[in-house]
């Protein structure tokens, strides 16, 4: 009984040297088609990749080399699979047997899990991290993901409303008017940025939104421990008091204190109106140090920029600017996140789960 003598092939590079430029064209072993494959498909080749698509047929394409008789072979991602088989498959050169060894690891890793944020501090404070290690010992592993989720959404709203207030306190805004000594234009060598620029709105508004945002996400948390069954649609700041037991008095207590806060009220004013109408600022301009002036050579000066918010959000004229325009932009909306910040720790030191 005669064994017939079966070779083990292996994926081959389309090049033992590949360069940038090097484009190579071969034939579709299924379609006939003319197939180019790039240098990155061939870099993936050399270290065992996936193939070259054939844009034809849309088979995926590779070369091995036949031990026996060292022709290059075309194969398509089928005729690669018979090649794991039993039977293997034969050269179409030289006729013996061909076969390879699949691969037990190399795969990607794919799943279809659920994967959730971790439970971090979005704080530095003690208060935040004493209130979450006292919740992970309280948590039962079905409800895990939803407080991480909670937790978190409280967290990027509170990080990120600091991420542009502090873009905002520290960038220098100029009006836009300037002073020249000179008639003729002068082109700023650097660039000045004003409150009318997208930067300057786009943070505003990011501020002001998620920092509101912010306390009905903390509403969801507060009533994931005390009242789970709650639909998430039906909870804000303004109503979580009602879903509350009657022996959480310092919650409701905190809770009422911040709605009622002149700080909190405007914030809501705020946001409504920035949400549905407008940017309510009343941007003037600063002095002017024209000292600078006094010189031969032409020149630009600028002025802070003086922003102000409207004192009544109800009702305000943009040429009130000694009445209504008496809110300091830049100082409001420091005190806001301080206020908010400490007003949500507090809650979480009262919080016992």
């Amino acid at each position: 009984m005669t064994t017939t003598k079966k070779y083990e092939v292996f994926l081959q590079p389309f090049s033992e040297k590949i360069t940038d430029d090097l484009l190579v064209e071969f034939t579709c072993s299924k379609c006939k088609e003319k197939v180019v494959s790039t240098p990155k498909v061939q870099a993936a080749l050399s270290s065992g990749g996936i193939g070259h698509k054939c844009h034809n047929c849309e088979s995926y394409l590779a070369l091995v080399c036949c031990p026996s008789c060292k022709a290059n072979l075309t194969v398509d991602d089928e005729e690669w699979e018979e090649l794991a088989g039993l039977k293997g498959s034969q050269c179409p050169a030289c006729g013996v047997s061909l076969y390879r060894v699949k691969w037990a690891t190399g795969a990607t890793i794919a799943s279809s899990g659920i994967l959730c944020p971790g439970l971090k501090n979005w704080s530095s404070t003690e208060i935040e991290s004493s209130y979450l290690d006292k919740v992970r010992r309280k948590l039962h592993k079905n409800n895990k993901n939803l407080f991480s989720v909670l937790h978190h959404s409280v967290g990027t709203r509170m990080i990120s409303s600091k991420e542009s207030m502090e873009y905002l306190l520290s960038n220098k805004w100029y009006s836009p008017l300037v002073m020249s000594n000179t008639s003729s234009p002068i082109k700023d060598r650097c660039k000045y940025k004003s409150p009318f620029d997208h930067g300057f709105h786009s943070n505003l508004f990011s501020f002001i939104n998620n920092l509101r945002s912010a306390l009905d996400m903390l509403s969801q948390e507060i009533c994931f421990h005390f009242s789970p069954t709650t639909p998430e649609e039906e909870v804000d700041l303004f109503c979580v008091h009602k879903y509350l037991p009657d022996n959480q008095i310092i919650i409701k207590q905190l809770i009422t204190a911040l709605i009622n806060d002149e700080s909190f009220l405007y914030l809501n004013k705020l946001r409504n109106l920035m949400q549905h109408r407008r940017l309510p600022l009343m941007v003037t301009t600063g002095s002017y140090n024209t000292d600078q002036l006094d010189t031969i050579k032409p020149q630009n000066i600028h002025s802070l920029a003086l922003i102000e918010l409207p004192k009544n959000l109800d009702y305000f004229d943009d040429n009130q600017l000694h009445n209504n325009f008496s809110i300091p932009l830049l100082n409001t909306i420091e005190n806001l996140y301080q206020k908010i910040e400490n007003r949500t720790l507090e809650i979480y030191k009262n919080i016992n789960p």
